[in-house]
């Protein structure tokens, strides 16, 4: 995920493949609503 942590951390990778915070900011409240309730032990793979 691109974080400024991330970013320090990992100076020399390809930051185009970053999912950006703002998307996983958008699948958060998804996953906590009414709608996600079947949902048990899902992956929500997240690429950049």
């Amino acid at each position: 995920m691109d974080t400024r942590a991330n970013r320090k951390a990992m100076t020399k990778a390809d930051l185009s493949k970053w999912v950006k915070t703002e998307y996983v900011a958008r699948v958060v409240p998804f996953l906590l609503g009414d709608d996600a309730r079947p949902l048990r032990s899902a992956t929500v793979p997240l690429e950049g």
